[in-house]
């Protein structure tokens, strides 16, 4: 069953979506065809070891690509989808870049997580820096901590 915290991710990530794409979803039909691909898409091959390539295309492909071609608003970011698949593929930048890696949860000694206080709680780290905006004497003052 799940959380209400999962209820209200899913809801907002599913309003966005069908808010990116109006213009291809004209009918109540469309729309729920699309929430549908939405949640498959996401859901299936989310280990975090998989190619960020592999999961790039599959988002592309299976569920903006037949979407796009509609949308007019969108067709900065279609490029743009498609200059960072381009990065992820052999000989580029990002190669060997995993899907964990690329949404913070990466292991080893040339990563970098960024993450709220909330979200790292449980979480084990050999080094932090910590960034409190607004926290000393002065609302626009900035403290760091280093552990």
């Amino acid at each position: 069953m799940p959380s209400t915290i999962e209820k209200v991710r899913w809801g907002a990530i599913d309003h966005e979506g069908t808010r990116l794409f109006a213009e291809s979803l004209d009918h109540d039909e469309d729309r729920r065809a699309f929430q549908k691909t939405l949640l498959s898409v996401l859901w299936e091959r989310r280990d975090p070891g998989i190619a960020l390539r592999t999961r790039l295309s599959d988002i592309r492909d299976g569920l903006l690509g037949p979407l796009f071609p509609a949308a007019r608003s969108l067709r900065d970011e279609q490029g743009a989808l498609d200059a960072f698949i381009a990065k992820t593929e052999a000989g580029g930048e990002a190669a060997d870049m995993t899907l964990g890696v690329f949404s913070g949860h990466g292991e080893g000694n040339d990563v970098i997580n960024l993450s709220t206080l909330q979200s790292a709680k449980g979480r084990e780290f050999s080094g932090v820096i910590t960034v409190l905006h607004g926290s000393g004497p002065e609302r626009n003052s900035v403290a760091a901590s280093v552990w």
